[in-house]
């Protein structure tokens, strides 16, 4: 009896013997979301807050991602517990003219309630408007503080 395989099946095959993951067409899972250091796509650059910094409400951040990352001047980010819960969402503008490949800065603030200090991770996402799969993200690992000391 001749052996058959399904696309599906084969190409699992070829990814297992490869030792490569197989891609992801699953949504993000808490676990994607705990980092220790940060995950940067190249042309990025994150100029506050700094990795693992005690952050106390509102967080503020600034740096510079290349043009494409933004859609009419503003990108979206959020700010995540390590868990996978959203804390905040918003967007970042872009403090100069975004239709260039070259880095642009921006800036943006996160509003966020925590009641013990808790690890989180700031997450930019490159605006996606067509919904490819492949949009850039970068992550920034953080400590969110309570607004008022215990």
């Amino acid at each position: 009896m001749p052996l058959r395989l399904s696309l599906t099946a084969l190409a699992a095959v070829c990814v297992a013997c490869s030792g490569e993951s197989p891609p992801s067409s699953s949504p993000v899972t808490p676990s994607d979301e705990t980092v220790r250091e940060p995950s940067l796509p190249d042309g990025m650059q994150i100029d506050a807050p700094a990795p693992n910094a005690e952050i106390r409400t509102p967080l503020k951040l600034s740096g510079s991602v290349p043009g494409p990352w933004y859609f009419e001047g503003s990108f979206p980010i959020e700010l995540r517990t390590n868990d996978g819960r959203v804390l905040a969402e918003s967007i970042a503008q872009s403090t100069g003219n975004w239709m260039t490949t070259d880095p642009v800065g921006f800036t943006g603030a996160l509003d966020f309630e925590v009641d013990t200090p808790t690890a989180a991770v700031l997450v930019l996402h490159e605006d996606n408007t067509s919904g490819q799969k492949d949009a850039r993200r970068a992550r920034l690992p953080l400590r969110l503080m309570p607004s008022r000391p215990n």
